[in-house]
């Protein structure tokens, strides 16, 4: 890259770092549960212990976790400490888009990649700055594995394919949705094969394309009508960021969200699925010439998602959804070359229509809100002497924990006052054999109802507490486990 053109592309990390900041030390400055595990698993790394799975989540590799352990020795243990590690990979994802789209298709292509990648969609941009930073790593590595692929395609070697391979296994340990990239490749290694190598002709790449999405209308008609209206209303205008979803939110802590409406209502609708037919229009032709890689990336990825969840009869809803989707976000060259495709007679609309769409972004962005975390409840718990053992929800537990520098240990109950999503079974263990826990409730909810008329109904005296949205139970007669009554 030449001078001019790395001072230009600096600038975009520029911007993209910028964008970030700000974003952090504004409307998404609060953590929650989820990311404070990251801190935590940190904190245990720095203290000996070598986790190879999430805490209680054991089917993704905790590299973020890995990364930050030496950043917390550093810097100290804190919500930003934690995000340094997705910000960082946020640059590297744009530079890695910027690589597979001047190598796919020319490095116009890789450029305006690159800006989009930098000023993203809010729920790619929310998926950088969160702690549980898998998400965008896997980005990054999938569009290594992508280049690293076409590479192999364009010059065998046993030693690119080595590469592959590995870099390939490492990503299925960081998270199942590595499967998506392999797949793609499989698939175009297969038609090459069956093809011999030669390009497809127009019939036989429409006919390739379209019977995925036959294949989808066949399941809709069988079973998922509602699904696939939660798909077109809902995910498709997330991932394009004509909407923020609440899902972008830690919003149980927080307890509220204000979030940005549709920014056309109907028109994001429309204009999403406008997006979603020139896609699929400019994935035939790139197939049709024999460019297949990014294309049926896309197709199978949103093929294999949506056939998978509906035969499965997956519950899913606008909380994971698109996020289990955000690996298509490695298809951005794939969607600036459909935006090539239909301006090339008109070129001076290319640079009009980009702007437009990061004004968007943008604006999405920047429309996030969260309430304030209850740090009053936070140092209330800290001032108290010595460590404080406490039973409470799983949002507020973790969060707690990481806040207090574990000055608070917490153990989990679900919305039934059972025994909860205990990640770390430690802490659980630990407040268990506590003598004198507290409990802590959000006010006025059916399980702080439920266990105020357990401790009543038992002759359990005890002490009543309240801070902002919360009521502590302290000072119990009797150690009280879960579920209500265990002994």
């Amino acid at each position: 890259m030449k001078p001019g053109k790395q001072f230009g592309f600096l600038l975009i990390l520029l911007l993209a770092l910028i964008l970030r900041i700000y974003m952090l030390l504004t409307n998404v400055n609060s953590i929650e549960s989820d990311q404070a595990i990251i801190g935590l698993m940190a904190l245990h790394i720095l203290e000996g212990e070598r986790p190879i799975l999430y805490y209680g989540q054991q089917y993704y590799g905790p590299l973020d976790a890995y990364l930050t352990a030496p950043l917390i020795a550093i810097f100290g243990s804190n919500r930003m400490v934690i995000r340094i590690v997705p910000v960082l990979f946020s640059l590297a994802f744009i530079y890695v888009t910027y690589l597979l789209g001047k190598q796919l298709y020319s490095e116009s292509v890789g450029w305006y990649s690159a800006l989009y990648a930098a000023i993203s969609p809010p729920l790619m941009t929310f998926r950088s700055l969160r702690a549980d930073a898998i998400y965008i790593i896997l980005l990054v590595i999938g569009n290594l594995s992508l280049i690293l692929f076409y590479a192999w395609q364009v010059s065998p070697s046993k030693r690119k394919m080595a590469a592959l391979i590995g870099l390939l296994l490492f990503g299925l340990w960081l998270h199942p949705l590595m499967g998506y990239y392999l797949l793609s490749m499989g698939g175009v290694w297969l038609t090459s094969r069956i093809f011999s190598k030669r390009r497809l002709d127009s019939e036989g790449a429409s006919f390739s394309i379209l019977r995925l999405f036959r294949g989808e209308v066949f399941l809709i008609q069988g079973s998922a009508m509602w699904y696939i209206k939660v798909m077109i209303t809902t995910t498709i205008p997330i991932m394009f960021g004509l909407v923020v979803p609440p899902q972008l939110l830690p919003s149980n802590i927080e307890g509220g969200v204000a979030l940005l409406e549709p920014i056309w209502k109907t028109v994001a609708l429309i204009s999403s699925l406008l997006i979603l037919l020139f896609i699929i229009w400019a994935g035939i032709r790139l197939i049709n010439q024999g460019q297949a890689l990014l294309p049926i990336f896309f197709a199978i990825t949103f093929f294999t998602f949506t056939a998978s969840s509906i035969i499965l009869r997956v519950n899913l809803n606008t909380l994971i959804m698109p996020r289990y989707l955000a690996s298509l976000y490695s298809a951005i060259p794939f969607g600036v070359y459909t935006l090539f495709y239909f301006t090339k007679k008109r070129v001076w609309l290319r640079p009009v229509i980009m702007l437009a769409l990061l004004l968007i972004n943008l604006y999405g962005n920047l429309s996030i809100k969260i309430d304030p975390v209850p740090y009053r409840l936070l140092n209330w718990m800290v001032q108290q002497e010595g460590r404080q053992y406490i039973y409470t929800d799983y949002w507020t537990g973790y969060w707690l924990v990481f806040e207090s520098g574990e000055k608070v240990i917490a153990s989990i109950f679900d919305d039934d006052n059972q025994v909860g999503l205990n990640r770390y079974k430690t802490y659980a263990k630990q407040v268990n054999d506590s003598r004198h826990p507290q409990y802590v409730y959000f006010s006025g909810t059916n399980n702080e109802r439920e266990f105020r008329n357990f401790l009543d109904a038992s002759g359990i005296t005890y002490t009543q507490s309240s801070i902002d949205r919360y009521v502590i139970y302290s000072n119990l007669s009797s150690h009280v486990k879960y579920p209500l009554g265990t002994p």
